[in-house]
C-alpha cells in the first residue's frame, strides 16, 4: 500500500506499527523515501492517546487527507461456543479498537479517503474464526455508519493476499483447497484503488466457485450464494436455481448437471 501511494499519489506517508520497527521498515523508508516525503511512528492506533499524538505531530501546512487501518492479526481454530474475553480481547482492540479511534480523532478532518481492511471471513465466514470475523464485520458496520452520517468511508473484505504474511504456509494451503487463491499483492492494491468512493463495503478476493460454493452452502443456503447465482443468471439470460431448504440441500448443486459446459465453466 505504501509503495502504491508513494509512487502513484507523492503525498508525505506516515506509517505506524506499535513498536515503530516492523521487520523491514527501514529498508522500505529508504526505498520511499526516494518517491515521497515518509515518517515511520511508534504508534499503538488501539491506544486513542498514542494515536491522538502521531496526528498532533502531522504539520498544519501538509494536513492529513487520508486514512488506511490495514491492522491484520489472527486467531486460533476455536468453536464460538469455547471463545472467551481472553480471546477476544486482542483480536477486537487490534481491528476494531483501532478502527473506532481513527474514526473518531478524525471525525472533524474532510478526508479524502478512510479505508478499512475488513475479510471474507466477516463475510462469508471461516471455520472457527468467529471472533475474527466479528471484529471485521464490524469494521463493514462502521463504513455503512461513517456513510450514513456524510463522511467518506470504503471497508474492503479482503481475501487472502499472496506475498507472505497472515496468509502463508498452512494457512494458505487451507484457504486454496477451500477455493479461496492467493492474490497478487500489485493486483489487491490496484482492486482497492477502484473501490474507494465506491460501495462503503466491498468485498474483494480470488475464488474457485468449483470448490467455494459448494462448501460455503454445504449446511445451508445461504444470500451471498443466491447473489453470486443472480448475477449469472442475469448474464446467461436465465433463471438462477431456487435456494434448497434449509435442512441441507445444497442450492449451488442445483441446475449445474443440466447446464450447457461453456455456462456450467462460467458459473
Amino acid at each position: 500500500m505504501a509503495r502504491w501511494a508513494a509512487a502513484g499519489v507523492r503525498a508525505h506517508l506516515v506509517l505506524t506499527s506499535r513498536g515503530g520497527d516492523a521487520p523491514g521498515a527501514k529498508d522500505l523508508h529508504r526505498e520511499l523515501a526516494e518517491l515521497a516525503p515518509v515518517t515511520i511512528a511508534a504508534c499503538d492506533v488501539a491506544d486513542a492517546d498514542d494515536l491522538a499524538a502521531v496526528l498532533a505531530a502531522i504539520p498544519a501546512d501538509e494536513p492529513l487527507t487520508a486514512v488506511v487501518h490495514a491492522a491484520g492479526i489472527t486467531q486460533p481454530e476455536i468453536p464460538v461456543a469455547d471463545l472467551t474475553p481472553d480471546v477476544l480481547a486482542p483480536i477486537l482492540r487490534v481491528k476494531v479498537d483501532g478502527a473506532r479511534n481513527l474514526d473518531a480523532l478524525t471525525a472533524d478532518l474532510p478526508l479524502d479517503a478512510f479505508v478499512l481492511f475488513s475479510s471474507g471471513a466477516g463475510t462469508w465466514g471461516d471455520s472457527g474464526k468467529g471472533g475474527y470475523a466479528a471484529a471485521n464485520a464490524h469494521l463493514d458496520a462502521l463504513a455503512h455508519q461513517r456513510r450514513s452520517q456524510g463522511r467518506t468511508a470504503t471497508s474492503v473484505a479482503w481475501g487472502a493476499w499472496g506475498g507472505g504474511g497472515m496468509v502463508e504456509g498452512e494457512v494458505a494451503d487451507l484457504l486454496t483447497r477451500r477455493g479461496v487463491r492467493l492474490m497478487r499483492p500489485d493486483a489487491a492494491v490496484r482492486a482497492l484503488a477502484v473501490a474507494v468512493g465506491e460501495e462503503p463495503a466491498v468485498a474483494a478476493a480470488s475464488v474457485d466457485l468449483s470448490r467455494f460454493l459448494p462448501l460455503y452452502t454445504m449446511t445451508r443456503p445461504r444470500r451471498l450464494v443466491d447473489q453470486l447465482w443472480a448475477g449469472t443468471a442475469d448474464r446467461d439470460g436465465g433463471a438462477a436455481p431456487e435456494a434448497g431448504p434449509a435442512t441441507g440441500e445444497n442450492p449451488s448443486r442445483r441446475g449445474w448437471p443440466a447446464s450447457p459446459p461453456r455456462s456450467r465453466r462460467r458459473r
